[in-house]
């Protein structure tokens, strides 16, 4: 069933575009919070410090309150008004009061009528003046004879909290600025080595498939860049491959198509029946030549493309396939008189049929192809242990050793053979097995000729 739902819209975003967001919102919560507690830090220790100077202003009041209250005595004029103006100024007022609530001494700027703070209170505390919060400051003499309470508005703490505040602030902003800055210009010269890489891959032509190089990449980019490099070599690889491989086919399939040509002007030149019949016949047989050639091509081809996909293996039965592909060559088995004799026992292999029947089918069209007229083939399946083995023995010529493993290699034809071919039946079986992680070994046989041993995993190859 077809959906007529439209695809997710895909979002693009910027690598540098989002460090550099995540790197401003922790700059600035970092430096937020820093700031907080700076200045929480500073005003913690700047209400110290008035609280000191606060209590520092008592007692240098007391210093002299005891002359001060002895002359008002002396002159019988009750309580005194000290004008502190010129020695405290208008930030701070005092009362001292007796034991029995006589007002004794006070500042020129402090109540008359009611203590600053409750007679009782020693040490600081807070208080109201007309409405104004104060912090105070009492204390009593060590003879107890009389109580100093000194005030000082909160406004005029604040003030110095704003004057601080006038200074901070224009610096934690500017000390903002530059950490956003550096974190661009840090996030800038991480991101070059991948922008390098990026200008190398897009200014670079198609055909150019050298190594990405980078000077002094981040470890996290090395991995990226040495897979990237692999892919540019095994890309490397496989269109040298191609190109040979097609450069080979061009010339293996020139041959048999020249022999096709110079057929067909000999049957038009013919003279009589005979003469034309034998050069139809010929005809036929380089187009036989040609369609094999041309099937080989494409099965490899096939295999390598089914190479690429990985499709997951299957179940096969190699005695199976053995079978059935001798029952279809039985034609030619029997016009060449070849005695072939089956020894097949149950061989179950994961894999894919597509690519184990050319396996089957070239080993043994080579075995019947190259055991002479009136030979002898025998193909076995057995298990060994945990291996499944697949032998195929002929009583041809055999391959020398010196060339048993050049025969694996596309369109190499051994100088000593009798039958013509493409040179690519056991490229293919290789490819195949390869597949399939199977191994394959050429031995002598006991018949005189050629001994094909195919040993399958016992685990399923990879999917």
């Amino acid at each position: 069933m077809i959906s007529n739902e439209p695809l997710p819209t895909r979002r693009h975003w910027s690598l540098r575009q989002r460090l550099l967001t995540l790197a401003a919102i922790g700059s600035i919560v970092a430096w937020l919070t820093g700031g907080i507690a700076v200045f929480w830090a500073a005003d913690e220790n700047s209400a110290r410090l008035f609280d000191e100077r606060l209590r520092d202003v008592g007692r240098m009041v007391l210093q002299f309150a005891s002359h001060e209250i002895d002359e008002v005595r002396t002159r019988g004029s009750g309580t005194i008004q000290e004008d502190t103006a010129l020695t405290l100024g208008s930030r701070y007022q005092y009362q001292i009061w007796s034991p029995a609530g006589e007002l004794l001494l006070q500042s020129y700027n402090a109540p008359g009528d009611h203590p600053i703070a409750p007679l009782t209170q020693t040490g600081f505390g807070n208080a109201l003046a007309d409405g104004k919060p104060q912090r105070t400051f009492a204390a009593r003499t060590t003879d107890g004879e009389m109580v100093i309470q000194v005030a000082e508005f909160t406004a005029s703490r604040n003030a110095f909290h704003a004057s601080m505040g006038g200074y901070f602030v224009p610096f934690l902003l500017t000390s903002l600025a530059a950490l956003l800055s550096l974190n661009w210009w840090i996030i800038q010269r991480a991101m070059q080595p991948i922008e390098d890489s990026a200008a190398q891959i897009v200014q670079r032509s198609p055909n150019d498939l050298e190594p990405v190089q980078v000077l002094n990449p981040p470890e996290e980019l090395s991995p990226l860049l040495r897979s990237m490099n692999a892919l540019f070599g095994r890309i490397a690889r496989t269109l040298s491959a191609e190109r040979s491989f097609t450069a080979s086919a061009a010339h293996e399939l020139r041959t048999p198509l020249a022999a096709i040509r110079a057929q067909a002007q000999v049957a038009m030149r013919a003279r009589s029946a005979d003469e034309s019949t034998g050069a139809l016949r010929a005809l036929i047989g380089g187009v036989d030549r040609a369609a094999r050639s041309i099937d080989q091509l494409l099965t490899l081809a096939r295999l390598d493309d089914q190479v690429s996909k990985r499709a997951p293996p299957q179940p096969v039965d190699v005695s199976d396939l053995a079978a059935d592909i001798v029952a279809d060559m039985r034609p030619l088995i029997e016009e060449r008189h070849i005695h072939v004799d089956l020894r097949l026992d149950e061989c179950m292999v994961n894999g894919h049929r597509f690519g184990l029947e050319p396996v089957v089918r070239n080993l043994i069209d080579n075995a019947t192809r190259y055991c002479g007229f009136e030979g002898n083939v025998v193909i076995t399946t057995l298990t060994e242990g945990d291996q499944q083995i697949l032998t195929i023995d002929d009583s041809g010529p055999g391959i020398p050793p010196a060339e048993r493993e050049r025969v694996f290699d596309r369109f190499y034809r051994l100088s000593t053979t009798v039958s013509s071919g493409s040179g690519l039946g056991l490229s293919i079986v290789r490819e195949a097995l390869a597949m399939h992680e199977a191994h394959i070994e050429l031995l002598d046989s006991p018949l005189g000729g050629l001994r094909v041993r195919v040993l399958f995993p016992a685990t399923s190859p990879k999917a």
